[in-house]
């Protein structure tokens, strides 16, 4: 479930009134462990999943688009991706009554005076259902100090709550992991074309274009630019793209990252080579492969994140670096959560956010990346470096594979 991204009157599909009720429970569920009464967000993923409002990516971060949900209430919606709100209703009956004008009606809102409107909407909806003391969540405030002043001479206490919706998100109902599965789904199609591609002479940024035209004629909704190192830049791993020219011989680690489907995204690195491995960077790969599956294997309800790393490399050492330099460690091998946003909680890796004193627990309906690394580690020839990584959605018995595109060897790309 499902079997394709088309609604049919036949076959079970994602159910979306189904995913916004989940989404709206869970969010409550974690203000009540966390005692929050009310919650105020500006953060883009989080709107979306209190309210089902997409805020676009050009005007995604703007100081009055945010939504308010009251504990024993119902949340609200403040954007102009839709500059009507009526007929945003329309849109969206689910939110009918709920969606309001941004109270300044621009981006910015920088001064006391232009932050007086959106507090007025919060005083309003706090009097609607209400609220007059506890704790008010502001997740992802900007002008912070200007609305805890405010609410602190109303008597409120202030809490950051983004941990609050973190907790919240990290457990997905069978429609979220759908989506996510989609998302995967059109990463499958970006790696196919890009295959077929590469070639001496193509250039990084060829390839995030054929990548990016995959994804969109496959059902992505929306796309961040993915990675696309090679050569040189696989080796320390760059995380972006440029306009360099592949050559014969060289490593292309491609991770189709951002990549959406309903806010769901996929994160999932794949390394090809221009030409054929050797047998020198056939081991290699493999010593990244199994890095990463080793510690998916851990990954099941009732283990936690710590049996993980207990599997994983302890130090930079093992990557050919001096036992003192743990500042490269964060990325070399890890895993986070992935949902809305493209890391989530939780996230734990090698020298990374994570160690097991913290250890998570791994819950059904958790949806979680793995990546792994490992380069030539003599620093002496032309470097090469191989990234891996899957994802995969934890069930009652062990975990679901979501990307399925090839990762038995290297993807040789002859030419």
């Amino acid at each position: 479930m499902p079997f394709s991204m088309m609604a049919y009157d036949r076959l079970q599909g994602i159910d979306f009134p189904r995913m916004r009720a989940y989404r709206l429970e869970r969010a409550k569920k974690m203000m009540e462990e966390d005692g929050v009464d009310l919650l105020v967000t500006w953060e883009p993923w989080n709107v979306r999943y209190l309210t089902g409002g997409y805020l676009n990516m050009q005007s995604r971060w703007a100081c009055e688009q945010f939504a308010i949900l009251p504990r024993n209430g119902e949340p609200h919606l403040y954007a102009y991706t839709c500059y009507d709100p009526d007929k945003a209703e329309e849109e969206m009956p689910w939110m009918k009554g709920r969606i309001h004008p941004v109270p300044f009606g621009g981006k910015l809102a920088m001064t006391p005076e232009q932050i007086e409107g959106t507090l007025r909407e919060i005083g309003r909806i706090m009097a609607e259902y209400g609220i007059t003391s506890g704790t008010v969540g502001l997740d992802n405030c900007p002008n912070y100090y200007m609305y805890e002043a405010r609410m602190k001479t109303l008597g409120f206490r202030m809490v950051d709550p983004v941990f609050t919706l973190f907790k919240a998100r990290a457990v997905k109902n069978v429609d979220e992991v759908a989506c996510v599965r989609m998302a995967c789904h059109t990463a499958d199609a970006a790696f196919s074309a890009i295959r077929r591609a590469i070639r001496p002479g193509i250039r990084e940024s060829e390839l995030q274009g054929i990548g990016q035209e995959a994804l969109f004629a496959n059902g992505t909704d929306e796309s961040m630019d993915f990675v696309v190192a090679s050569g040189p830049r696989t080796f320390p791993l760059h995380i972006d793209y440029t306009d360099r020219i592949i050559r014969p011989g060289d490593y292309i680690d491609i991770d189709i990252n951002g990549n959406s489907y309903m806010g769901y995204k996929s994160c999932y690195y794949r390394t090809f080579i221009c030409g054929e491995a050797n047998e020198e960077q056939k081991e290699g790969f493999e010593v990244a492969r199994k890095m990463m599956y080793d510690g998916m294997a851990q990954i099941k309800p009732g283990n936690t994140t710590a049996d993980c790393l207990a599997v994983w490399p302890k130090g930079p050492e093992f990557w050919g670096y001096e036992p003192d330099n743990r500042r490269i460690l964060g990325g070399l091998c890890l895993a986070h959560g992935i949902g809305l946003s493209l890391h989530e909680y939780p996230m734990f890796g090698v020298g990374g956010p994570s160690e097991a004193a913290r250890a998570v627990e791994f819950e059904e309906g958790m949806c979680i990346a793995v990546e792994t690394y490992f380069g030539d580690r003599n620093h002496e020839r032309h470097a090469y470096g191989t990234r891996v990584e899957e994802c995969v959605a934890v069930t009652k018995d062990g975990y679901e594979l979501l990307t399925r595109f090839p990762i038995d060897s290297i993807i040789e790309c002859p030419y």
